[in-house]
């Protein structure tokens, strides 16, 4: 499954091409998971952190569980 990596983020809300995603507290789960296991090149992801953290450390993974 392929998930965003939020760890180096504080909280906030990701949306999917303008769709609400998942919240994310990086203190408890740092990840939200892509629907579907995939994104296109054409996705947009948008971060809205409360604190403002720099999201060019964000990155989407694949994970295994």
């Amino acid at each position: 499954a392929l998930v965003i990596d939020l760890s180096s983020m504080s909280r906030g809300i990701v949306h999917l091409n303008g769709e609400i995603l998942g919240t994310y507290d990086a203190s408890d789960e740092a990840t939200v998971c892509l629907p579907g296991g995939s994104a296109s090149s054409g996705d947009v992801i948008d971060i809205f952190d409360v604190e403002g953290r720099d999201p060019r450390k964000v990155s989407i993974i694949n994970k295994s569980y």
